[in-house]
């Protein structure tokens, strides 16, 4: 029997994050659907697509961390003339698949500065007869920093008024809902489903008979504070008590970078740095010490593992999700929270020895069956005739 279709987009653009976990939801979603991913960022090394899903990589654009312009990874295309192939490309898909549902990862909650293509083919999927079932893939926290905040937030109710037909948040409610971070004066008219987290498979775990320190930062791209401070952090725990530590730099920490942890960090005693890994789970040993930021999939990875988590969540002006799920996270009882403007040296020393001295965390139980349950929930509303057509 032919399988219905499904058109997947997923632009990252900073780290891996949303590119990881919208692999994770095809993984699932490709047992009932014939999927097509558009990927339009690089696919880092050690992060495989799903097997038997249709992947079409757009030319990849990215996003700098000072300045939030956008850059083409290839050298080929401008940015300019990256937009414009990528917006045929992006249509020529929908014309070519012609699919019955379309999931887009984190529009209109974010990537903005690719209306220019997500909005023609909403207008396309729109104007079909029958429509397909267009739903938005939310992460489970969203930045609230703008400066715009408000017209922000009734702009994006209003595309999800014309175009969705739900929202679906990738979180247990009990963790987090949608309204707390979300407070158009434009009343939403789309239903929102908490699917549950988006998590690895606890069969990924590794396990290790002698206790370490595992430390990293996701991508990495920002990752090169909390990776300095633990290299010098390692000298002095070293000094203490014998503990190995193992950094996973991460694909896209910049070159110079890592080239700079390799010479602070050739002489520390213990220390080993990887620049990547296949999958962080395999190092997550429930005896292990678990030293990172707070992004979605690692906050996955340290509920899945169990182990005892160290977060120093990547923190700026305008950048306030990381934090808002470490707290939340801390006041489950799953992580220890160290703000990054009180890291130091001495201080994540002193954090991580402490913590090692703790008792195993009790944390609150959290759903993490996020993948099954969105499988579910579309062909649900597939089922129900989409609970209600888009206006």
């Amino acid at each position: 029997m032919k399988k219905p279709r499904l058109l997947f987009y997923c632009q990252h653009s900073m780290g891996m994050g949303h590119l990881v976990r919208s692999f994770r939801l095809a993984e699932v979603l490709v047992d009932v659907f014939d999927v097509v991913f558009l990927n339009g960022g690089p696919i880092p090394s050690g992060i495989s697509p799903p097997v038997d899903i249709t992947l079409i990589n757009l030319p990849a654009l990215g996003m700098s961390e000072q300045d939030h312009l956008l850059f083409s990874h290839d050298t080929r295309y401008s940015v300019d003339e990256a937009k414009s192939i990528r917006q045929k490309m992006v249509l020529q898909a929908f014309d070519h698949y012609q699919p019955e549902v379309i999931l887009i990862e984190l529009f209109p909650f974010g990537r903005k500065k690719f209306a220019d293509e997500l909005i023609p083919l909403l207008s396309n999927a729109h104007q079909k007869n029958p429509k397909p079932l267009v739903l938005s893939s939310l992460r489970d926290i969203l930045v609230q920093k703008r400066a715009d905040q408000h017209r922000f937030e009734n702009q994006v109710s209003q595309t999800l008024n014309r175009y969705f037909h739900a929202v679906l948040l990738h979180c247990d409610p009990a963790f987090a809902t949608l309204s707390e971070y979300f407070k158009p004066t434009i009343a939403l008219q789309v239903p929102v489903f908490n699917t549950g987290f988006v998590a690895p498979p606890v069969a990924d775990l590794g396990y290790s008979h002698n206790p370490g320190i595992i430390v990293s930062a996701g991508g990495g791209i920002v990752g090169g504070e909390l990776y300095r401070t633990a290299v010098h952090a390692q000298k002095l725990i070293w000094k203490e008590i014998a503990i190995p530590m193992t950094l996973v730099a991460g694909p896209f920490l910049p070159e110079e970078e890592w080239q700079h942890l390799v010479r602070i960090g050739h002489d520390v005693g213990g220390l080993t740095l990887h620049r990547t890994v296949s999958g962080l789970m395999s190092l997550l040993s429930p005896r292990n010490i678990s030293v990172s930021q707070c992004g979605y999939n690692t906050a996955m990875e340290l509920l899945q593992s169990g182990v005892k988590a160290l977060v120093v969540p990547f923190c700026t002006a305008h950048e306030d999700e990381q934090m808002s799920r470490a707290q939340k996270l801390m006041s489950a009882g799953a992580v220890k929270l160290l703000h990054p403007a009180l890291m130091t040296d001495k201080t994540l020393a002193g954090a991580i020895l402490e913590l090692r001295q703790a008792e195993k965390f009790q944390s609150k139980p959290l759903n993490t069956q996020g993948a099954l349950n969105t499988l579910e929930i579309i062909l649900k509303l597939r089922r129900t005739g989409y609970g209600g057509e888009v206006q």
